[in-house]
Order: structure tokens, then sequence, then C-alpha cells
């Protein structure tokens, strides 16, 4: 019987290796582009760092959620009363959490705007899918941009990625990538308030205990944004993920340019 979802998935069908062979738990197996060494360091580059000032915070932000709608109900709270930079929530989640609800009942809950709404996640799965959707379908998104890790990418190219692929369309602006990524960052600018949200949750659970620091900082925001819109501004919607040596080299064009 043949899927809807066909031609989206022919059109996403362009890596070169054997379905068969995808069984990374095997050392033996060669697939193009995955190695089990690690590249030599590269002195053409430098890594990225941010001096990030920390706030003195008028009272502890330390929580626990099992839920994330219960999250995003403090966190709207949390962040009325502190409308200032370096304001931060630094949360410890069960494994019943579910990174991608928090983006939705934040937004669509409590009556957000999200100007640009950028993920950088190493997996995501079909709910999320539609979280995000339901999301672009209440209008609290103007431009969503999805950065998912090569790894997930050569598992889930003949399911996942084409339903992704069909369902956020419609939002107002999307982009969409596959590289070798391992982050967990999401940034979120509703207005002028600059949210970055990293850690160690993906979009899915895990069923494990995870944390992660939902902060206001500008500057974090920035430093941020700017190697993931490198990535979006040369391979949004490539047809295949980039890893390695090319991935770095497009994330640290500014770092090449210092002087030795």
């Amino acid at each position: 019987m043949a899927n809807e979802h066909d031609d989206l998935i022919d059109d996403l069908d362009t890596l070169d290796w054997d379905d068969d062979a995808i069984a990374f738990q095997d050392p033996a197996i060669e697939i193009d582009g995955f190695t089990a060494d690690f590249a030599e360091p590269s002195s053409r580059i430098e890594t990225g760092l941010l001096p990030i000032p920390r706030y003195p915070a008028p009272r502890p932000a330390m929580i626990k959620y099992d839920r994330a709608v219960d999250l995003a109900r403090e966190a709207d709270a949390f962040f009325r009363a502190e409308q200032r930079d370096g304001a931060r929530l630094f949360c410890l989640v069960s494994g019943n959490f579910i990174f991608g609800d928090l983006l939705e009942a934040y937004l669509c809950e409590h009556g957000h705007i999200a100007d640009e709404l950028l993920i950088a996640t190493l997996s995501l799965n079909q709910n999320n899918v539609d979280s995000l959707r339901n999301i672009i379908d209440d209008g609290r998104v103007q431009r969503l941009g999805l950065a998912v890790s090569a790894y997930w990418y050569a598992h889930h190219r003949r399911d996942v990625a084409g339903y992704m692929a069909e369902t956020l369309a419609p939002a107002p602006r999307y982009d969409f990538a596959a590289a070798g990524l391992h982050t967990k960052i999401t940034l979120m600018r509703c207005g002028a308030h600059h949210y970055v949200l990293h850690g160690s949750a993906n979009m899915c659970s895990s069923g494990n205990i995870e944390q992660f620091t939902w902060e206001r900082d500008t500057a974090l925001y920035n430093f941020n944004r700017d190697w993931l819109e490198r990535i979006f501004s040369r391979f949004s919607f490539a047809k295949k993920p980039i890893r390695r040596d090319r991935l770095w080299h497009q994330v640290a064009t500014e770092a090449e340019k210092r002087p030795a």
C-alpha cells in the first residue's frame, strides 16, 4: 500500500549507505561518514567561548518537576517577575518529562509568541513533531528552525523525517538541517526577551532523570544563534548531513579569521 509520504521520503532518501547496514554497535560495519576513530585536531580553528557574567539571583531558582506543563506554569510566573537579563532556572526533571511539551505549554497555554524558535537536538519523535505543529497552528511561532543529529537522520529518514517535512512546512518560515550534532539547545526569542534552554534533555523523553538550565540572556542567545544560523544558511534542507571538519569549519568561520 502506498504511503502518503512516499514522495517526501524519496526526496529525503539521499544518504549513500546500505539500509541493512545501519547497525552502529558493530565496529566491523563501514558506513560512509561514520567512524569510531577520533579526528585529528585542526590548527585552523579555535573553540568558541563566551564569558557569561553571573547575576545575583533575587531568590532561589532551582526546581524539580515531573511534568512539562507544571514547569511551564512556574517558568511563566518566574520570568514575568524577573524582567531582566540573567534570570535563570536550573531544572531537574524526571523520566516522565517531555522537553518538547514544555515549549508547546509555555507558548500556547501562556499566550507567548516566539518570533524565533531554533532547536538543535540529538533526537525527537513524531509526538514532538505534532507538538511543534500545534505551536504553528496556534500562531505562536514566526520562524522555526530545527537541526537534528546525523545519527538520528540515518535511522529515521524513512519515517519521522518524511512526516516532519510535511507537518512543519506550514510554518511562516521553516529551516531544517541534519548535521553531526550532539547538542541539546533551544533558542526562543519572544519580543525583547531572549531565552536559552540547554542541558541534557532531548525533545523526547529518555525515561531518565535529566537536567537543563532555562535562562534569559541576550549575549548567550546571540552566541548560539550565530553558529546555528551558519548551519541553516548553508545547509538548510540539505540532502546529506554534514559532519566533522566540514561542519566545524562552517560553525567556526569567524574563529579562523583570528590572527595566530
